[in-house]
């Protein structure tokens, strides 16, 4: 589908930034797809050509639920037609995930995808954001749900519904073993690169952090390792920290990294 983001109209931007398919866009997309002959087409944003409106932002709605229900059906349904697997992303509520399941038991390649921020705030968060920047810190696409939405998200993290992401262990939402395969070894299989990561054996790449499960921490701006000058989890008290880190390198394991974030190379594997 290459050409198809420089192809777009003119009037293409909502909310000044943000990319927007009219129909006849989204059609053309369809039809590229079938080129496809292998591959996985990852899904996000497919419902962008409904048509701006105060009504949908900043706050979710049931509306823009139903919109995400029949997204990720057309989506999955595509991918079924050319045959391809399908990644969803990100999933914020009940509605898309009702879809994915039904795709999962008809046996079909589909994988889906879920985010902290859906599991970790709510629509409550947004409230005074026309007025009030702190609630400007917690936008983002699509926009956190209520509480139903949370536990529906819990739940598809239990029961494999979603094959990425993953926080809850000392609450007992999940097994240690469920994190360590949402966060590491499913992105590895997905992606075709299992064993050399996601795995602790000979001859995988030694990308390993040893986490603390009992130590508390305190989420603080100046402990983040990302582009913004804020986060929404500040001041969120945790269980569970990383200690220490390592990384495979020429020279061996880099084991003094003591939970820093550590910038590196791709690696130069072949997957």
């Amino acid at each position: 589908m290459k050409g198809t983001r420089d192809a777009l109209p003119g009037r293409s931007r909502i909310l000044g930034d943000a990319r927007s398919f009219r129909p006849e866009v989204s059609a053309e997309i369809a039809r590229q797809a079938h080129a496809i002959v292998a591959g996985i087409a990852a899904a996000h944003g497919v419902t962008a050509e409904v048509d701006y409106s105060r009504e949908f932002v900043p706050l979710g709605n049931d509306a823009a639920l139903a919109t995400a229900h029949e997204a990720a059906h057309r989506a999955i349904s595509h991918a079924e037609l050319v045959d391809v697997p399908v990644v969803i992303v990100p999933i914020s509520g009940r509605d898309p995930m009702e879809q994915i399941q039904w795709a999962k038991r008809r046996g079909l390649n589909v994988f889906a995808e879920t985010c902290p921020q859906y599991i970790a705030l709510t629509k409550d968060d947004l409230k005074g954001l026309n007025m009030d920047f702190e609630g400007a810190k917690y936008v983002c696409s699509p926009p956190p749900r209520d509480h139903d939405s949370q536990e529906a998200i819990w739940q598809g993290l239990r029961d494999g519904t979603f094959d990425l992401f993953s926080e809850g262990v000392s609450k007992g939402r999940i097994s240690l073993e469920r994190f360590v395969a949402l966060t590491s070894s499913n992105p590895a299989k997905l992606y075709s690169m299992y064993p050399q990561k996601g795995a602790l054996v000979i001859g995988a790449e030694a990308d390993i952090t040893l986490w603390e499960p009992e130590r508390r921490a305190v989420v603080r701006q100046e402990r983040m390792h990302h582009g913004a000058d804020y986060t929404p989890y500040e001041g969120m008290e945790i269980t569970g920290w990383p200690v220490r880190t390592g990384y495979a390198a020429s020279e061996g394991v880099v084991q003094d990294a003591r939970g820093q974030y550590l910038a590196r190379e791709t690696s130069q594997r072949r997957f």
